[in-house]
């Protein structure tokens, strides 16, 4: 796993990242595969929203998935928004660690080919097994 952040103060998430990429990939049965993490401001996530899903917010993750076009082990991007996760954990309640965990699990999943929304709305089930997962990290 590639991790950059624009963030000095998020690099510890790095370590974080890996261990429950593991998780992740245990608890699906599936084999671990590779993909970048990017930290990166909410005007630059906002844009993305609006580049990539013509949405003109912020959102805490998008994941741009490369399954199809590229090799077996190399699966895609995740871009997550430390400023989101934060306004997201304080919304709700929990830490900002673990909301960012819950946004990186969800991230995987969108590279793995889960959605919730469209005509393959996993929306659900998406849910679940990112609680599930994150109940197992902590």
């Amino acid at each position: 796993m590639n991790f950059i952040s624009s963030f000095d103060k998020y690099y510890y998430l790095g370590d974080i990242f890996d261990k429950l990429r593991i998780q992740v990939f245990t608890y699906l049965n599936l084999e671990c595969k590779s993909f970048s993490v990017f930290l990166i401001g909410k005007s630059e996530i906002q844009d993305m929203n609006f580049s990539y899903l013509n949405i003109d917010s912020p959102t805490d993750v998008i994941s741009l998935s490369f399954l199809s076009y590229i090799g077996d082990n190399f699966i895609g991007e995740i871009f997550i928004s430390p400023d989101v996760v934060l306004e997201n954990a304080q919304k709700y309640g929990c830490s900002f660690d673990n909301e960012m965990k819950r946004s990186f699990i969800h991230g995987i999943l969108h590279l793995l080919g889960y959605s919730h929304k469209g005509i393959l709305n996993h929306s659900e089930e998406m849910f679940k097994i990112q609680e599930s997962i994150l109940n197992l990290s902590n």
